[in-house]
Order: C-alpha cells, then sequence, then structure tokens
C-alpha cells in the first residue's frame, strides 16, 4: 500500500493530469512488504483511424491488480512489456529494496494454517521464491500456480 500526503501534490498536477489523474513527487510504503511494477502500453486513440500507444509504468500493492491488467493484456486491450516484483532486503536478504522480473506467482499454506492455499510466493525469472511475510518457500506447503507471465 502507497501513501500520500498533500504536500507531495506536484505544482505540475493539473498541467499533467489524464483523466482525473494527480500528479505526486513522492509516495510512502505502508509496510514493507513485496510490491509489483508493471511496464505496459495502452491504445489511444488519435485521430480517425490513428492509434497511438501511451507507455505506462504502475506500481501495484497487491498481486491481484497484476493478475487483472494481465488479463486485459490476454484480451489485447494493453500490451504488457515487464511484470518486476520489488521485495524489500529483510526478505531478499540483501539489507536493501530490490527488484527482479517476475516469472510465476504460486498460492500455498502457510505452515501453521489449514485449508485452502492463502499464501503468496513471487518466482523471479531466476528462480528465487519470495513469500509475502517471509515464510521460506520450501516451508510452504500444496503450492498451487496462480500465475505464470512470460513477458
Amino acid at each position: 500500500m502507497f501513501n500520500t500526503k498533500e504536500d507531495f501534490r506536484s505544482p505540475l498536477s493539473a498541467l499533467m493530469s489524464v483523466d482525473g489523474d494527480t500528479a505526486w513527487l513522492a509516495a510512502e510504503l505502508a509496510v514493507e512488504v513485496p510490491w509489483f511494477m508493471v511496464v505496459f502500453f495502452q491504445p489511444m486513440p488519435a485521430g480517425h483511424e490513428t492509434v497511438l500507444m501511451r507507455n505506462r509504468t504502475m506500481m501495484f500493492a497487491h498481486i491481484q491488480d497484476v493478475e487483472a491488467l494481465l488479463a486485459e493484456h490476454a484480451k489485447g486491450r494493453v500490451k504488457v512489456g515487464s511484470v518486476l516484483v520489488v521485495t524489500p532486503g529483510h526478505l531478499n536478504g540483501s539489507g536493501r529494496w530490490k527488484m527482479e522480473p517476475l516469472k510465476a506467482v504460486w498460492m500455498a499454506q502457510e505452515p501453521s494454517v489449514e485449508g485452502p492455499p492463502t499464501g503468496e510466493m513471487y518466482e523471479t525469472d531466476e528462480g528465487v521464491k519470495y513469500t509475502r511475510y517471509g515464510t521460506p518457500g520450501e516451508k510452504l506447503k500444496n503450492p498451487v500456480l496462480r500465475f505464470r507471465w512470460n513477458g
């Protein structure tokens, strides 16, 4: 989740606003958990038969929002270029935030929870697996593939 403050609203926001968007100079992460950055191209009408592709980069706090954008990609409504997972240092072992290409998302059971899979596990292009709250991937039970990204 991202927090913004009125103090960080860009003075150029009124000029840069598209469809009611607000431009911010800064946003704060509410909690240190993985988040996602997606680069995609969105068609924008530019004349009678001309369509321009608007390059967009968005940050998402939850994987289901990334998954919804990938569904739009599958329908041909947008063209996704890259999906990245951003992990805090206490999860990735580096002591600092790290951004890596996302390959797949799995759902699995936390060791102490019974029932359907509830824990998310994010796999990078390099095969490294991170979980949302730090449970080692090998301790999660019954992993089920949620989606794979072959971008």
